[in-house]
């Protein structure tokens, strides 16, 4: 039997577990940062499986790296796999430890269920956390997630709210972000509120290479030395990125019912008036 991490791609583990801007994931006095600290804390050191939400870019894989360091399983390793690699090899994962699991909004029906089936077996000294860029309640919506798994990884949901519902706090982790590449540098206030404007689709990991690019600069960062940043509109933005990945989703899995759409609904588990309405809202209707 082999380990999770020798399942795993070992540099891709590396970087996950190293994310540049794991320390601004829980930092600020924000209501966001200080409910997020709060979970952390209460949830470590008793769970078994947790749920980890949030848009690319908030920090997930950090926070279920402190979850391992404050849970019962510190003393094993801390792996980190694709959720479908995961399901798909089972029996050739030694359980201990935390096991970190990504890409649960990808996760198809078929795979789901074995998954299911096999956390009711799962041994006491493994804790698991599962990673998604939709929520819960959503992947149940849209029939993106079936209840016989979501009632597995669901009981402990911590979301991990975006940057701009941050906002608080956001000149607080932009300057920790200088500091903690060794710069002198600091966002003069014009520069600040050119930042303070933008909708951050990338959330943390985005305002890390913002701050790469001017930590060199070694004076006041004015607007004029900015990258230019991606406009995207922010009252949609997180709507549309789950628009997005569920509507992809489907297609996918109609092209590979060549086109049948009853038996597409039945692998998504949905019905097939929802399939219709997925498929017009991705532009994609057409008559039987």
């Amino acid at each position: 039997m082999t380990s999770a991490t020798a399942v795993a791609n070992p540099e891709e583990t590396a970087q996950e577990c190293l994310q540049p801007y794991a320390e601004e994931v829980l930092a600020g006095e924000g209501a966001a940062a200080s409910l997020l600290r709060l979970q952390v804390m209460r949830i470590a050191p008793h769970f078994r499986t947790a749920l980890v939400t949030g848009e690319p870019g908030t920090g997930k894989a950090s926070v279920a790296r402190r979850m391992h360091g404050l849970s019962g399983a510190a003393h094993g390793p801390f792996s980190r796999m694709d959720v479908a690699a995961f399901a798909q090899n089972l029996e050739r994962v030694e359980l201990h430890g935390l096991l970190y699991l990504y890409g649960l909004e990808r996760l198809e029906p078929r795979l789901q269920e074995r998954l299911a089936t096999r956390l009711k077996q799962i041994q006491r000294e493994t804790r698991i956390v599962f990673a998604s860029e939709c929520d819960l309640r959503g992947m149940l919506a849209t029939g993106r997630l079936r209840q016989s798994l979501a009632s597995r990884v669901g009981a402990l949901e911590i979301h991990l709210a975006s940057l701009r519902d941050r906002m608080e706090d956001f000149e607080e982790l932009a300057h920790s972000m200088l500091e903690r590449q060794g710069s002198i540098s600091r966002f003069g206030a014009d520069a600040m509120e050119t930042l303070s404007r933008h909708a951050w689709p990338g959330n943390l990991a985005e305002l890390w290479k913002v701050t790469s690019h001017v930590a060199g600069l070694g004076r006041i960062v004015e607007t004029r030395d900015l990258p230019e940043l991606v406009t995207v509109d922010e009252g949609s933005a997180s709507a549309a990125r789950l628009d997005q990945v569920m509507q992809r989703h489907v297609l996918e899995v109609l092209q590979r019912c060549s086109g049948n759409k009853l038996r597409a609904a039945e692998l998504l588990g949905i019905s097939r008036s929802t399939l219709y309405r997925m498929l017009e809202a991705a532009g994609d209707a057409t008559a039987e």
